[in-house]
C-alpha cells in the first residue's frame, strides 16, 4: 500500500529482491497493555478481524530470506494463523489473565493522539490510523500460510502470545 512505487523500483531495478508484507503485529497490542491492566478494557483502534503476525515471524522469514535460497523475486505476505476481531481479542485477554477484560471502540482521533502522546512520531501515528482503518473492510482479515511455507512451522498464535506477556496485562 504505501510501499507499492519502491518496491516497483526495486522491481525495474534489475537486483535480487525479496518483500516480506506483514499485516498488524502482535507486538502492538503491547501498546495498550498499561490501559488493559489499568481498566481490563481493550480499547480497539481496529473495528474488524485482523490475522495479526508476531514480529518474531517476521523477523524468522526476514532471515531466512536473506541467508536462504530461492528467495528472490518473491513477495511474501505474513499473516498469523487466524483472523480475530476486538471481541476475540478480549476473551483472550480474560482467559490469560483471569480477569474480565471487555472491549470498546477507539474512535481513530483519540488513537492517533494516545500514539503521539506515548512518544511516536506524528506521522507514523497517522499511518498507523491509516492502516487501521481497513480492517473494518476486511482487508486485514486475509489468512496466509507463508510462515509455515518458508520456515517449515506454524506461524505463532496470538493466543500464545497473550499469555506470553500476560503479566504486561496485569500490572
Amino acid at each position: 500500500m504505501w510501499h507499492s512505487e519502491t518496491q516497483e523500483l526495486l522491481k525495474e531495478s534489475g537486483l535480487d529482491w525479496t518483500f516480506v508484507q506483514p499485516t498488524y503485529f502482535m507486538q502492538n497490542l503491547l501498546w495498550h497493555a498499561e490501559s488493559i491492566a489499568r481498566d481490563s478494557v481493550y480499547h480497539d483502534d481496529l473495528g474488524g478481524p485482523v490475522a495479526w503476525i508476531d514480529a518474531r515471524d517476521i523477523a524468522d522469514v526476514a532471515a531466512e530470506a536473506l541467508t536462504g535460497t530461492g528467495h528472490e523475486g518473491k513477495a511474501y505476505g505474513l499473516t498469523g494463523p487466524e483472523a480475530l476481531t476486538g471481541e476475540d481479542i478480549a476473551a483472550l485477554l480474560s482467559e490469560a489473565t483471569g480477569r474480565t477484560v471487555t472491549c470498546a471502540p477507539l474512535p481513530p482521533g483519540r488513537a492517533k493522539a494516545g500514539m503521539i502522546g506515548n512518544g511516536m512520531h506524528p506521522d507514523v501515528a497517522a499511518a498507523m490510523v491509516e492502516l487501521a482503518s481497513i480492517a473494518p473492510k476486511g482487508f486485514l482479515a486475509g489468512i496466509e500460510t507463508t510462515v509455515s511455507e518458508v520456515l517449515g512451522r506454524p506461524a505463532r498464535r496470538f493466543r500464545d502470545f497473550v499469555a506470553e506477556n500476560s503479566h504486561a496485562f496485569t500490572g
